[in-house]
């Protein structure tokens, strides 16, 4: 918990640091192609820690 506390305060830290319109406007960096810097933001974050715990939950139940 300490070592996802203390990620979680760095990407916060760093998601912070970007206005609005850096993170929402499409196109905004070449490299994110047609979607945003805030999409992939989300895709890497909050998604994916919901994805990962319900395979967390999938297989503590399955341990029974």
């Amino acid at each position: 918990m300490t070592r996802l506390r203390a990620s979680t305060a760095r990407l916060r830290s760093v998601v912070e640091g970007y206005s609005d319109a850096d993170l929402f406007t499409k196109k905004q960096y070449a490299w994110t192609g047609s979607t945003t810097l805030g999409s992939y933001a989300v895709s890497c974050t909050s998604s994916h820690y919901a994805w990962a715990s319900q395979l967390v939950r999938r297989f503590i139940k399955a341990r029974g």
